[in-house]
């Protein structure tokens, strides 16, 4: 306890309490949760001082702190979240309310799974109860889908009710709030970092993703990249790079129609995939040899070939791949890497889709067959 200058106590400390901590950083074994209370004495009455919240949130502190409102906020940052991704702008701690600001792939609730994988920021984040998140902001852009739970979200004046499938936009420095609603909501994040980035920005101003609820069939591809990457096998940045494409060409709410023939270069382009489909490539690569945006290519591609530019490389892929199946006696697992594939349970689960069958049972089939 400290008196201030007008006689009034003052007193920061650390609390237990099960709102979200910032995740990010894992530490095994450690389950307590703590926030940091302002008590605010005004002129004491009966010795009991008057609470106030000062939304700060930390991760899994072990000692209580006592603080000074003087305390320099670089010390502050120090004794309590050194390393998870909170920045503030320099100078001593206000008590004014003022938004936490994420790195990329930081988020307030527990992290549950972490990869980065083509450029892209992946984060699984667990809310195990209800509860309300302080102000914040992030300072990438990034997608938002609702795997289970539920919660609402508030950008100013705007509500935003995030439900089971839903999936939500978030420019770079958009602030906003979250009340979850449910226990055990479970949110996976797409954080669009690196290259992307200038991809983005690359976009016309409406073509990019509106900020907030983005339709149907963006939450569906949004939903396949979460399948992909929870399969058990290592799926190529091709694979999920492409994904990522024609999920920013869905969110583009001003599609031109698809009517009237194809376009000139995709002659080419179908040329350079035929060229290059074991080999691999890049969907950027690609792009520059049909002189148009990645995004547009993914849109314009799907329109006219009536598959994905990964969808047609996974075809060409398979076609080689059977030939060798079905007439010769090569491992599976040299095929699968011949044809391009990053190993053979990822071949395996395309082979399923593309033909119905795995490679192993379709080779057993070719065998039986008469000569």
């Amino acid at each position: 306890m400290f008196d201030s200058p007008r006689g009034h106590h003052h007193q920061l400390l650390v609390q237990p309490f099960r709102a979200a901590a910032v995740s990010g950083t894992e530490e095994p074994g450690r389950k307590q949760h703590h926030r940091i209370v302002h008590l605010v004495g005004s002129q004491t009455q009966a010795g009991q001082p008057r609470r106030r919240s000062a939304q700060l949130a930390t991760d899994r502190l072990s000692t209580d702190l006592e603080l000074s409102l003087e305390t320099p906020y670089s010390e502050l940052r120090e004794k309590v979240a050194p390393d998870h991704g909170l920045h503030r702008p320099p100078g001593r701690l206000k008590m004014q309310s003022m938004p936490l600001q994420l790195a990329p792939g930081r988020y307030l609730g527990e992290t549950r799974g972490h990869q980065v994988v083509a450029g892209l920021i992946v984060t699984e984040t667990l809310h195990r109860f209800p509860s309300r998140l302080p102000l914040h902001t992030h300072t990438a852009p990034y997608f938002c889908l609702v795997l289970s739970g539920a919660f609402d979200e508030r950008v100013g004046a705007t509500l935003c009710e995030a439900r089971p499938g839903d999936l939500l936009f978030h420019p770079p420095g958009e602030t906003h709030t979250d009340e979850i609603r449910a226990a055990g909501t479970l949110v996976f994040n797409i954080v669009l970092a690196g290259s992307w980035v200038g991809l983005l920005g690359q976009l016309e101003p409406w073509r990019r993703p509106t900020p907030g609820r983005q339709n149907a069939s963006v939450a569906r591809v949004a939903g396949r990249i979460a399948r992909e990457l929870a399969a058990h096998d290592s799926i190529s940045g091709f694979a999920i790079q492409g994904l990522v494409h024609t999920l920013l060409a869905e969110a583009d709410h001003s599609r031109a129609s698809s009517r009237g023939g194809p376009p000139r270069w995709l002659p080419a382009a179908r040329e350079f995939i035929r060229a290059h489909f074991r080999s691999g490539f890049d969907h950027e690569a690609l792009a520059r040899v049909a002189g148009v945006h990645a995004t547009h290519l993914a849109r314009a591609f799907h329109a006219h070939m009536g598959c994905t530019v990964t969808g047609y490389v996974h075809r060409l892929r398979i076609e080689w791949a059977r030939e060798r199946v079905e007439r010769s006696d090569v491992p599976l697992a040299d095929v699968a890497l011949d044809a391009g594939f990053a190993d053979q349970a990822h071949f395996t689960r395309v082979f399923r889709r593309e033909t119905g069958s795995t490679p192993s049972e379709y080779r057993r089939r070719s065998r039986r067959r008469p000569q």
